[in-house]
């Protein structure tokens, strides 16, 4: 393998999409998309280059004990060397993480260990503008893990923290960064855009389009389930748990979620010295314009805990035959969670997983 060209994301910019395609289709004989064993890197590398991996989320989440986190480590390091010999000319990681949650030196251990086999070693990755991203991040958050708070500023995407450690480490010449702007891509995606920038050939029928964005009552209902239900489970199987509750919850359908110019503006104006150096960097404005506020953009956690009554009753016919004997007050937000653990449980059920609870 001649150059490696590690995908750093930056999150909410199309790479599960990307990881998918390069997974399951990349036939483009001059590449390889190293196989970790995921098509998204970040599992792996978290393990494999965190100076705590054991605290890594996802290891949490299963339950992973420090001897188990350390014996996957030694396992997923001697894997990456072996793939890193591939004959493939140029090898492709990717993994958001990278950018969003390894420090300096972590990036330090992953950029050394490839370069004990590949001449050329490129970091790539694509930069959101701060109001798309938080408000799209926010929703992963909710998604993913605990979320029980409404703190929006933390979601505020720390451009130089993110990227400026690349420079430093892979030297600057070695690191491309491009904006991520769907208007301004081949047919609006984002795959087809980095196909085009690595060189890779990808037929535009093996192209894969992962939508993660949750409808806005779908996800009224999953911060209500965070904050007041029992919690998101330990166990091998509570991942997929947590995504077969979030298919189920996506069939509500409606609007997405819009978080407030109100809430995002001042977390932006707070961090405008950081901006000004993504923006030099990238050598393009991240100005978003104005954005009008349509009347169901939340303002605060007051607005996302509403729940229409609508949505209660769907949430209820979802629990057909279980013991569901009237509608909880839109404001019982105990027994709302309560519900939607229901509907956890139940379709669950099908997919013969068991739950073990915090």
């Amino acid at each position: 393998m001649q150059c490696c060209i590690v995908h750093v994301g930056m999150h909410k910019t199309g790479g599960s999409s990307i990881q998918r395609t390069l997974f399951r289709e990349l036939r483009d004989s001059r590449f390889r998309y190293l196989d970790l064993g995921h098509e998204n890197h970040n599992g792996p590398l978290a393990t494999a280059f965190l100076a705590a991996p054991e605290k890594y989320h996802l290891n949490r989440k299963l339950g992973l004990d420090a001897a188990a986190v350390q014996g996957e480590r030694q396992r997923l390091r001697q894997q990456l060397d072996r793939e890193l010999q591939s004959d493939a000319e140029i090898g492709i990681i990717s993994g958001e993480d990278i950018s969003g949650l390894l420090s300096p030196g972590e990036v330090s251990d992953l950029h050394s260990t490839i370069s004990k086999h590949v001449c050329d070693v490129v970091a790539v990755g694509y930069v959101r503008p701060p109001f798309g991203f938080m408000e799209s991040l926010f929703q992963q958050v909710v998604k993913s893990s605990e979320a029980r708070d409404f703190d929006v500023g933390r979601y505020y995407p720390q451009y130089l923290k993110r990227f400026r450690k690349f420079d430093q480490i892979f030297g600057r010449k070695n690191v491309l960064l491009w904006p991520f702007s769907s208007r301004d891509f081949p047919g609006g995606c984002v795959v087809r855009d980095f196909s085009k920038r690595v060189g890779a050939t990808i037929p535009e029928s093996d192209i894969h389009r992962v939508n993660e964005a949750i409808p806005r009552e779908a996800l009224s209902l999953l911060f209500i389930y965070r904050k007041f239900g029992p919690g998101y489970g330990i166990g091998p199987n509570v991942v997929r748990e947590n995504n077969n509750l979030i298919m189920a919850l996506m069939r509500i359908g409606g609007p997405k979620l819009r978080l407030s110019s109100s809430l995002i503006k001042p977390v932006i104006e707070q961090n405008a010295a950081d901006l000004a150096w993504m923006e030099e960097r990238l050598g393009v404005s991240l100005d978003e314009g104005d954005r009008a506020d349509d009347d169901d953009a939340i303002r605060n956690e007051g607005d996302l805990l509403q729940v229409k009554p609508d949505t209660l009753r769907w949430l209820s016919e979802q629990l057909e035959g279980s013991d569901v004997r009237s509608l909880p007050s839109p404001r019982d937000f105990y027994a709302i969670a309560q519900l939607v653990h229901q509907l956890r449980d139940k379709v669950n059920k099908v997919h013969g997983t068991s739950i073990k609870r915090n």
